[in-house]
């Protein structure tokens, strides 16, 4: 698979999610 693509599909997961990458750190892994 094109890392790109996996790229998107991964950002489009979490966006779907509700988290957005650019909040992503340490704290939001700790309240996963």
């Amino acid at each position: 698979m094109d890392s790109e693509i996996f790229e998107q599909k991964v950002k489009k997961l979490l966006i779907d999610l509700g988290i957005d990458l650019k909040g992503i750190n340490i704290n939001t892994f700790a309240k996963l």
